[in-house]
């Protein structure tokens, strides 16, 4: 299995996930009426799991791990808090939520195949909370259709890049974070040690300095991002970039949802 996790969780809908989840909060913005906005996140969660349990909402878990495997490549993440094998929470302490904090609870979401979590954020002077959920079903994130029409095969390595990428895709399906896609490609490469390299950026004959890129060869480069709908004005940035470097290209997929776009994008 290329993602395990020691709670077997139980799907719930929406309803049934907000029944408990209304008990759940009380002890959330009793924690924060008591410890103040101003503790850190470790203290957040052991108060929360102490009230949580002496309220009868137990079991609690706290930290609990979530691996991610494939070929060579693992990663563990670790969950804030479990409540009885159905709910999970992420703590934050931050000025406001954003799309970061969004986003790493999403990719559990999906990982776990969850419907519904819960984000929550101590450091306002009101709690702060966020419904983290997926109203796609496991086989719409598994229908990914690929565009490669503007895709050439410039080193031997782009045809593995390629096959990786869509094996991939297959095992973990679409929607996760698009940095654990990247992950495990740079794995598959030979590591970061391999792939990610300093490359040279000039204008005019001016040499400006070295930018970390990730490379296929020596003079290609590989870009993932997750554009959705018209991804022109990324590509228009994309070719601006690359002018000017010493790169012949730059292989660039694009995530859109289940459509995945294979781009070879040439020094222009």
């Amino acid at each position: 299995m290329p993602v395990s996790c020691p709670i077997q969780f139980k799907i719930l809908t929406d309803d049934e996930f907000r029944n408990l989840d209304y008990r759940v909060m009380a002890q959330v913005f009793a924690s924060h009426n008591e410890m103040s906005r101003l503790c850190d996140e470790n203290i957040y969660k052991a108060d929360l799991a102490a009230r949580w349990e002496a309220a009868g909402l137990g079991p609690v878990h706290t930290e609990v791990a979530l691996d991610v495997t494939w070929g060579s490549f693992s990663k563990r993440y670790f969950l804030d808090l479990v409540v009885r094998d159905t709910h999970l929470y992420e703590l934050k302490c931050a000025l406001l939520l954003v799309g970061e904090h969004k986003t790493q609870i999403l990719n559990y979401v999906m990982l776990l195949g969850l419907r519904t979590a819960k984000l929550i954020n101590f450091r306002p002077p009101q709690v702060e909370s966020w419904f983290a959920s997926s109203r796609l079903p496991l086989e719409s994130r598994q229908r990914v259709t690929c565009d490669d029409s503007l895709w050439l095969e410039l080193t031997p390595f782009c045809s593995g890049f390629r096959a990786a990428l869509m094996e991939m895709l297959g095992e973990f399906k679409a929607f996760l974070d698009l940095g654990l896609y990247e992950s495990l490609l740079t794995d598959f490469l030979g590591g970061e040690g391999t792939v990610v390299q300093r490359v040279e950026l000039v204008r005019d004959g001016l040499k400006l300095g070295y930018q970390r890129c990730q490379l296929l060869t020596p003079d290609v480069g590989f870009r993932l991002t997750a554009h959705t709908g018209d991804s022109a004005q990324a590509r228009s940035q994309l070719i601006r970039w690359l002018s000017h470097t010493r790169l012949r290209a730059l292989q660039w997929v694009n995530l859109n949802r289940t459509s995945i776009e294979f781009v070879t994008l040439p020094h222009p």
